[in-house]
């Protein structure tokens, strides 16, 4: 297992270039910092022992939570889908791919396992998507994504009913 972390210069500095839609979709979640405050700043500029970190190389992962098994109930599965049909009809320029959806249960399942629950909620599906959605969506300013993901789209999306 591993992860990728890549940083993102604005599209407005000499450069840069936006990347095409299909690339796009290979990055799972986008998300800003805030700017620092200024004893944040201050902080970093005095921590200058980085050399203190221990590697551990003992690290096993049949020992970690990663073996842990996760529940998701078949109505988490029609939420995600709903979400996706819901964009399709209303935002035909959204396009919302399988791989994207597969990286909202991949997120919500690792959200489930850092709040060491053994079973997926629509709560943490919800608190995923807007950062799996922010690249993707290009009909709003960049400021307004979230407001955008959170009020026109998983306002408007009904829970499945639980039968």
């Amino acid at each position: 297992p591993f992860i990728v972390i890549a940083t993102q210069n604005p599209s407005d500095l000499s450069g840069t270039s936006l990347l095409p839609e299909s690339q796009l979709d290979r990055f799972m979640i986008s998300f800003s910092l805030d700017e620092l405050t200024s004893e944040q700043q201050l902080n970093l500029l005095k921590n200058q022992n980085l050399s203190s970190v221990v590697r551990n190389n003992n690290f096993a992962f049949k020992d970690s939570k990663l073996d842990k098994k996760i529940n998701i109930n078949d109505n988490v599965y029609k939420y995600i889908q709903n979400i996706k049909k819901f964009i399709d009809s209303n935002f035909p320029e959204i396009h919302i791919s399988t791989r994207c959806l597969k990286q909202i249960i991949s997120l919500a399942t690792s959200l489930t396992l850092l709040n060491e629950k053994d079973y997926l909620t629509f709560q943490e599906i919800k608190d995923v998507i807007p950062y799996i959605l922010k690249h993707r969506i290009k009909i709003v300013e960049k400021t307004k994504v979230l407001d955008f993901i959170n009020d026109e789209i998983l306002n408007k999306v009904p829970l499945p009913d639980d039968k």
